[in-house]
């Protein structure tokens, strides 16, 4: 006989939904926000860029897919890269 728990999605997304937790030290970051303001950087590094610092800022992964339009499999990919 197989034991099967229930939990509610809440539940299932504190548990699951832990991010990859990103600390610059003060270089990484400006490293990282010249790449994101300079005109002549890669789009892709200026994407990633901004991953990283949204992250490093506190903010969820979800979060970070909306206000960069991009897909949470992406962010979280970058994040964890990164980290």
């Amino acid at each position: 006989m197989e034991l099967v728990a229930i939990i509610d999605v809440k539940q299932y997304t504190e548990i699951m939904a832990k991010a990859t937790t990103i600390n610059l030290k003060e270089e990484e970051q400006q490293i990282m926000k010249s790449l994101v303001g300079k005109g002549t950087t890669a789009h892709r590094l200026v994407e990633r860029a901004r991953i990283v610092l949204e992250a490093a800022a506190g903010k969820t992964t979800t979060e970070i897919a909306q206000s960069l339009q991009k897909r949470q499999a992406t962010v979280s990919k970058w994040r964890t890269r990164f980290a």
